[in-house]
């Protein structure tokens, strides 16, 4: 029967094979101890000494009948007897079914065998009488498998799944409302969801949802599109389990949504526009707005009206406005962008909190950068502080470089090499499309604070550069050799002096 409790923590609570129907048996089970009349929970002196354990027993019987081989050979007596590393199976399958507290009083039996000194310290042995009856012969007391396995009981770790049990079964209590069209939202209540959606899935039949909100007790999903009125059987699947089903009813096909107005109908990137008309969806879900090819970032969402922030980085321009409601585009409506928006600047200033400023500080601190361990970590960024701005426009200007100013001080310490590298992301997408890696600068034991300059050299650099259209640039600086932090200044007004700055070649 120990089948039982492997099929638990590995197929799961639910589905054809339902093995937690398979626990109460094995739980409530007292009969002779026969093959036809089993006992699979014995309780048994654990000491010689009269202190009894009560756990689980899944193929000796009480009355010593001999034991057979697989070829029917004599194989000494099948006794009463209790498996630990089998029971330790019982205690995860038990939480893994929400019975915390069954599961807590298997380990609490299981502990009492546990040595706590000497050789046996800490260990446990496979079985309870195994050494006694020459059927199961596994005198090692401090046996690794057992032991093993109390310690993942112990941990709540599922090793079928490579995760951390909720202790929680996964089942749907409810689906709130239970009928809708496609692309509205529902809302499916119960247990053992997980708190984060991660690979799980919920699925309508054989569609899978789009998900809007998840965790261990409630998940909000969209009405697949390209589902016919009728009803579907919900299903959530965690972590490869599958759990009950709950019927919804799909009362109408896909709809198309219908965009009538702009409100204003042109306006700088960044700007507010608010978008009218029907069939959008009661919530966002998966639905999207766009700016010509450019998602929008979305502020409210109801079925008839939008309010959404026209994006960064587009160029003055008309650009048609479409909704998209679970994969079924709307009509477009023109926006005009009258601007791009985003900075203008080329002489940046490192600030405190990672970040790179138009405007100086306004008062000096500093910032530690990690050792190099000893390690040679020259051209390759290494436990770096980065410092990043966005939003940045500008036109690039090929009689220009890239130039920076930092002010750093290694104390006392020699041997230490400080580097910097230069990045672009010429229109915020994300893609560092220009990198500059500049020659480490090796610091001396000097009072007060050394200028790294880019009259150390360029190491290496990869990309071509372009426009900054609502951009972004970003450094990394790290200890490129040494064994010891060094400090950067950081933050200085121009009062304070000696501010640690980058410029960069566009007008």
């Amino acid at each position: 029967m120990d089948v039982n409790p492997w099929g638990v923590l590995s197929l799961g609570l639910s589905g054809v094979r339902d093995y937690k129907q398979s626990l109460a048996f094995i739980d409530n089970a007292n009969g002779a101890g026969t093959l036809t009349d089993p006992k699979y929970v014995q309780t048994l002196d654990y000491d010689g000494q009269g202190h009894m354990m009560t756990a689980y027993d899944f193929d000796w019987q009480y009355d010593c009948a001999p034991a057979q081989t697989q070829t029917g050979q004599p194989n000494g007596n099948r006794c009463a007897d209790i498996w630990l590393e089998g029971s330790a199976f019982m205690s995860l399958a038990h939480f893994m079914n929400g019975n915390t507290s069954k599961a807590d009083s298997i380990l609490n039996e299981m502990i009492k065998k546990q040595g706590t000194s000497g050789t046996l310290l800490g260990g446990m042995p496979y079985s309870l009488k195994g050494s006694n009856n020459n059927y199961w012969q596994m005198k090692q007391e401090n046996c690794v498998s057992s032991t093993g396995w109390l310690i993942i009981a112990i941990a709540r770790y599922n090793p079928f799944t490579a995760e951390y049990l909720t202790g929680t079964s996964l089942s749907i209590g409810s689906i709130n409302p239970t009928s809708g069209p496609v692309g509205s939202a529902v809302t499916i209540s119960g247990s053992g969801f997980g708190a984060t959606q991660g690979a799980s899935t919920l699925k309508f039949g054989t569609a899978a949802a789009a998900i809007t909100s998840w965790s261990n007790t409630s998940i909000t999903a969209v009405v697949p599109s390209g589902l016919a009125a009728g009803s579907y059987q919900v299903v959530a699947n965690v972590n490869g389990a599958a759990s009950n089903s709950q019927a919804f009813t799909v009362t109408s096909a896909s709809i198309t949504p219908s965009v009538s107005s702009l409100s204003p109908v042109s306006g700088a990137a960044g700007s507010s526009v608010t978008i009218t008309g029907t069939n959008f969806g009661s919530t966002q879900g998966a639905s999207t707005v766009k700016f010509g090819a450019i998602a929008a970032a979305v502020t409210s969402w109801s079925s008839t009206s939008i309010q959404a922030t026209v994006p960064s980085g587009l160029a003055a321009g008309s650009y048609n406005v479409v909704v998209t409601v679970n994969g079924t585009a709307s009509n477009s409506q023109a926006f005009s962008v009258t601007s791009s928006g985003g900075v203008a600047v080329s002489k940046l200033y490192v600030n405190t909190g990672g970040v790179l400023s138009a405007a100086a500080g306004t008062g000096a601190t500093t910032n530690t950068i990690a050792s190099a361990g000893g390690t040679n970590h020259d051209g390759t960024p290494t436990n770096a502080t980065t410092y990043l701005i966005a939003g940045l426009n500008g036109t690039y200007d090929a009689s220009k470089a890239t130039g920076f100013n930092l002010f750093v001080d290694a104390g006392a310490n020699v041997g230490d090499g400080l580097q910097v590298q230069v990045q672009y992301d010429f229109t915020g997408d994300g893609t560092w499309d220009r990198t500059e890696t500049y020659n480490y600068f090796a610091t001396n034991p000097v009072v007060d604070w050394e200028n790294y300059t880019q009259g150390q050299g360029l190491k290496s650099s990869a990309g071509s550069f372009a426009n900054l259209v609502n951009g972004k640039v970003r450094i990394n600086v790290w200890n490129a050799i040494g064994s010891t932090a060094t400090t950067l200044r950081t933050n200085a007004s121009s009062a304070n002096g000696q501010q640690s700055i980058v410029t960069i070649p566009f007008n």
